[in-house]
C-alpha cells in the first residue's frame, strides 16, 4: 500500500510541475506581423493590462507610426558600431514585441525596452493599454543584446513613435533609464562617441558626469635609505576628455525631456 501511494504522489507531482510549466510557455511565443520573414516575439502578454487606472490620451483605433534611429554600440571587439533600431505602434492589446535577428536579450535589456514605453507613456500622457509596440535592431556583430545603456534611446524612439515627431538623425546618444524619467550609467562612451561622430553626427548625448573619465597613470619610484633601496608605485591621476577624444560635441544631460529638446526641435 505504501508504494502504491508514493507512485501516486509522485505522478501528481510530475504532472503539477508539467501544468506549470505549460502555463510559463504560453508567455512567451512568436506573432508573424504583416511581411515576409519578419517575426516579432512577444515578451508579455499582460504587463500593460496590470497598470493603475489612468487619466491619460487614448490614440485613434487607426492609429500606426513607424520610425527609426540610430543606436550606437559596443562589439564583442570592443569597438563601436552603429545599429538601427526600429519602432512601430499599432492598434492592440497592450502587447510588446521585438525582433532582434534570433539574438538572445538580456533581462536587463528586457526591463529596459519596459522602462522606456512606461516612460513614454508618462511623458507624452499617452495611454498604452491598447496599443502593440514593435521592437527591432538590425546589423548587430553580437550573439547577444544585453545591458540597459539603449534604453533612453528605446524612450526617445517610442515617444516619436506616440507623437508622430520626426527625430533628428544628427543627434546620437547612450544611457541607461530610470523609471522616473532620469538617465542612469552608460558603457563605451569613447566607442560610442567615436562612431556617431563617424556616422556624420554632431551631437553625442551622455548621462550627467559621464563625458569625462577618472584615470591614473603608474609609475615606479625608487628610493635609497643607507644602503637599502625601496621602490613603491605611485598613481597620478588625470582626466580623460571623451569630446576631445572622439571629436564630437558631448553634451551631458540628465532626463529624458533634456534629450527630447535636442532630438525634437
Amino acid at each position: 500500500m505504501k508504494n502504491i501511494l508514493s507512485v501516486i504522489f509522485v505522478a501528481s507531482a510530475v504532472l503539477f510541475v508539467g501544468i506549470l510549466m505549460g502555463m510559463q510557455m504560453q508567455t512567451i511565443q512568436e506573432v508573424p506581423i504583416v511581411g515576409e520573414k519578419e517575426v516579432y516575439s512577444i515578451i508579455d502578454k499582460t504587463f500593460f493590462s496590470a497598470q493603475k487606472p489612468e487619466n491619460k490620451k487614448i490614440l485613434s483605433s487607426s492609429y500606426q507610426k513607424d520610425v527609426q534611429m540610430h543606436l550606437p554600440a559596443v562589439s564583442y571587439e570592443g569597438f563601436g558600431i552603429m545599429t538601427t533600431l526600429s519602432v512601430s505602434v499599432k492598434p492592440g492589446e497592450g502587447n510588446m514585441y521585438f525582433n532582434f535577428n534570433n539574438l538572445l536579450m538580456a533581462p536587463d535589456t528586457e526591463q529596459s525596452i519596459r522602462n522606456a514605453i512606461y516612460v513614454a507613456s508618462d511623458v507624452t500622457n499617452i495611454s498604452i493599454s491598447n496599443l502593440n509596440f514593435y521592437y527591432s535592431i538590425s546589423d548587430i556583430n553580437a550573439s547577444m543584446l544585453e545591458g540597459p545603456s539603449a534604453g533612453a534611446a528605446f524612450a526617445i524612439a517610442t515617444i516619436s513613435a506616440l507623437e508622430g515627431k520626426k527625430i533628428n538623425p544628427y543627434v546620437i546618444m547612450t544611457g541607461s533609464l530610470n523609471h522616473d524619467g532620469t538617465l542612469g550609467l552608460a558603457s563605451g562612451i569613447k566607442e560610442k562617441a567615436t562612431i556617431a561622430k563617424q556616422r556624420g553626427a554632431n551631437l553625442f548625448l551622455v548621462p550627467y558626469g559621464m563625458s569625462k573619465e577618472l584615470n591614473f597613470t603608474e609609475e615606479e619610484h625608487c628610493q635609497m635609505y643607507g644602503v637599502f633601496e625601496h621602490c613603491q608605485m605611485e598613481y597620478t591621476a588625470y582626466w580623460i576628455d571623451y569630446e576631445k577624444e572622439a571629436g564630437i560635441p558631448i553634451k551631458e544631460i540628465k532626463t529624458i525631456q533634456e534629450a527630447m529638446k535636442e532630438f525634437f526641435a
